[in-house]
């Protein structure tokens, strides 16, 4: 957790990777938001090439609610490889600041994290494993993935929201 959030977003995302690469689990990040990731039997697809305007929407979603104060996280979802797959979350009130360890009052603090293999309501055996995805650029397999994973719809939100 930081002290206080960075008003430059793209300040952020670099304090962000400075994070993953101390903790050794990537060197590059990419902003996606849920029509990009689909689960699917408990896997993780990722549609590539990402958006090229991604990386703007995310910085929009973090400058919206920096004077909200009820914190913001930049937050890894899963991996391809050594990149991380993240997203700008941030609590739409105080009782799900709380629920999320996110300490509220101004100035906005900025909580950096990633995940690690375990599960919705499981700790992981290892604290190096983790949530893997696959990447998907084929059109056709995507949308017959969208398809599989509309079922999972309400539990991909959680990543999101």
């Amino acid at each position: 957790m930081t002290d206080a959030a960075p008003n430059d977003f793209n300040q952020a995302g670099a304090e962000f990777l400075s994070f993953l690469k101390r903790e050794n689990v990537a060197n590059k990040v990419e902003w996606i938001f849920p029509e990009d990731l689909q689960v699917v039997d408990g896997g993780f697809y990722i549609r590539v090439p990402i958006p090229g305007g991604n990386l703007a929407r995310a910085s929009a979603k973090y400058s919206e609610r920096l004077e909200r104060g009820l914190g913001i996280a930049l937050s890894v979802i899963c991996w391809i490889g050594d990149c991380a797959y993240a997203n700008v979350y941030f609590p739409h009130a105080d009782r799900e600041a709380e629920l999320h360890l996110m300490p509220t009052g101004l100035p906005t603090r900025l909580k950096l994290s990633y995940v690690i293999r375990g599960g919705w309501d499981g700790e992981p055996s290892r604290r190096d494993e983790r949530r893997e995805a696959i990447p998907v650029g084929n059109k056709v397999k995507w949308q017959l993935l969208r398809r599989k994973g509309a079922r999972n719809e309400t539990m991909k939100s959680h990543l999101f929201d």
